[in-house]
């Protein structure tokens, strides 16, 4: 293929000449003309360039001489509607006039002239392969070149001529180029070819071409469909608004049952209203479950009712959580009430406390606000408050029991018998109050609260109880047998 070049004119600014450093306007040097800044750089004429230009057209009259000998082979050509090489003959001559031929795939034009004849011969005038008429007796050798004319002769002249010039025209030019046996494949998606028209709208063919009737069939198809908006979601364009009052002209029908898409501009601050140039008034705007919707800035998808504009994609549920953010663990997120505002708890988590022991009497433990896994624990034991006393003694007559000399004031006395024959009697006194608990001691044993009869029990226990705050007097039914008791602060 011939790589055209694009040659430029070179456009000087003739406003801008090109100075040197003393302030002179520059010349080149081979031409010797002023030089200027230029606006466009031109293409320079190089002997490279040239000759390729002559290879080109070098090429291209190759190309003309082997059309002409492949596919007319040698022949004599018309020029503007003539055909050229007429001959007359006087005498023992015959002249010819101004033609243009083709020999062996080689252009001639050939000037007018005239040749000497022999007398008494047949003669073939020809044109040969080096441009020059001449004249033989053989008719293959004129075969071998452009064979123009015959002519017989006697002693003084012509005495018959025919016609031998053969010529082409263009039907049988195409005529031997329909008849060129060439290997085109068959086109595919990475090979040209030929390709067969195909008038389907349904083919899946990817060795077949489109014709005009099918490209026109879809497009009446797209046509039809276009015109019918029930059938496709239409965009309106940008809605205006006055609060939460909006509207969007269009000219597009909206009817009932149909989608659309609008953008809208705003956003409301409460249950927003549309108004659709071609329905003509303002229609609320719901959810799917009936509710008053709220729009955002952005694109939405409308379904006309006939009654109202239903949200497509916008659930129709409300939210009616009562968290608070106290509620929820920090750093966990909820919704509330609002599906649009996402709130953060703020509970702290706490995880496990572990086995927290209580080691005092009235000691006690604060859990701490917050979440706990479920795995912390409080234990308690029970431990004297402080200072602890014990000893033994004899009930005297009327089963008193007194302890003195104690350096701190009592808070829980307990009192056993000490003598196997009544093993029952105990009391536990807790400033004042009398407590039948069943509390453990390593001392004493289990106290049991006893029973109803016998020493045990109410009836082994008198009311008559005093603290002071150097001991205690306790009254028991029971004399004359020993007791332990112990004492605790």
């Amino acid at each position: 293929m011939y790589d055209k070049q694009i040659w430029k004119d070179e456009i000087p600014d003739l406003t801008k000449p090109i100075l040197d450093a003393n302030g002179k306007q520059k010349t080149d040097p081979q031409t010797g003309r002023s030089l200027f800044e230029l606006v466009q750089e031109g293409t320079r004429i190089t002997s490279t360039r040239l000759n390729k230009m002559e290879i080109g057209i070098g090429g291209a009259h190759d190309l003309v001489e082997m059309l002409a000998k492949e596919l007319g082979g040698n022949f004599v050509a018309s020029s503007n509607g003539v055909i050229g090489f007429q001959f007359s003959t006087k005498d023992l001559s015959v002249s010819w006039t101004t033609g243009i031929a083709y020999v062996g795939g080689r252009r001639f034009e050939v000037l007018a002239g005239s040749l000497p004849l022999n007398p008494t011969q047949g003669q073939y005038l020809y044109l040969d392969l080096d441009g020059k008429i001449k004249k033989t007796t053989s008719e293959a050798i004129a075969a071998t070149a452009l064979l123009l004319w015959y002519v017989a002769t006697d002693a003084s002249g012509v005495i018959t001529s025919t016609d031998k010039r053969s010529t082409v025209n263009i039907a049988e030019i195409l005529k031997k180029i329909e008849n060129i046996d060439v290997d085109i494949p068959d086109a595919s998606l990475t090979v040209k070819g030929i390709t067969k028209l195909s008038s389907a709208v349904d083919s899946m063919s990817e060795t077949q071409a489109a014709t005009p009737k099918a490209l026109k069939t879809i497009n009446d198809s797209l046509t039809t469909h276009k015109a019918d908006n029930a059938k496709h979601v239409p965009h309106l364009g940008t809605t205006t608004n006055i609060g939460n009052a909006y509207s969007v002209t269009t000219t597009e029908t909206i009817a009932a049952n149909q989608k659309f898409t609008v953008k809208v501009n705003a956003a409301s601050t409460g249950a927003a209203t549309l108004n659709v140039s071609s329905i003509g008034s303002a229609k609320a705007i719901k959810k799917p479950g009936g509710t008053d919707a709220t729009l955002k800035v952005g694109v939405y998808t409308f379904f006309w009712d006939g009654t109202s504009f239903q949200l497509l994609g916008e659930g129709g549920e409300t939210l009616t959580g009562d968290a608070i953010a106290a509620n929820v663990l920090a750093s966990k997120t909820f919704y509330k009430d609002n599906p649009e505002t996402k709130l953060t708890g703020t509970m702290v988590n706490r995880g496990s406390i572990g086995t927290q022991n209580l080691t005092l009497q009235n000691q006690e433990y604060t859990v701490e606000q917050g979440y706990h896994d479920g795995t912390g624990k409080v234990k308690a034991t029970y431990i004297a408050k402080g200072k602890t006393a014990l000893g033994n003694t004899m009930a005297t007559l009327g089963g008193d029991i007194t302890v003195t000399g104690l350096d701190f004031t009592p808070r829980v006395i307990r009192i056993r018998s000490a003598s196997s024959s009544f093993p029952k009697p105990i009391t536990v006194m807790h400033r004042g109050v009398q407590d039948f608990s069943g509390i453990s001691h390593d001392i004493f044993g289990t106290l049991d609260a006893g029973g109803t009869t016998g020493y045990g029990g109410d009836s082994t226990v008198n009311s008559r109880y005093t603290i002071t705050s150097d001991g205690f007097t306790a009254t028991i039914r029971t004399n004359n047998i020993p007791v332990y008791w112990e004492a605790e602060e």
